[in-house]
């Protein structure tokens, strides 16, 4: 029984790449796009199976202003 429990804790502190979406209101894209720069600061969890997982005590620091802002757009030099 307490491995149930403790399996179903894990669970609740991993979030899916759509739940991080909405939790910092941008889309799935954005946060791919931000990963890819390098610019995402939150790291990803070792994957389960294909859908990126991330730590919700990250997300959760980082939604709370705990962590350095994003940067969604580049400003291009005129």
């Amino acid at each position: 029984m307490e491995l149930q429990v403790d399996d179903a804790r894990n669970e609740s502190d991993v979030m899916l790449i759509n739940e991080v979406a909405a939790a910092l209101k941008i889309t799935p894209k954005q946060i791919r796009r931000l990963e890819r720069r390098g610019a995402f600061p939150i790291p990803r969890l070792p994957k389960l199976d294909r859908h990126p997982r991330y730590s919700r005590a990250h997300v959760e620091r980082f939604a709370a202003g705990e962590a350095r802002p994003l940067h969604t757009r580049r400003h291009r030099a005129a």
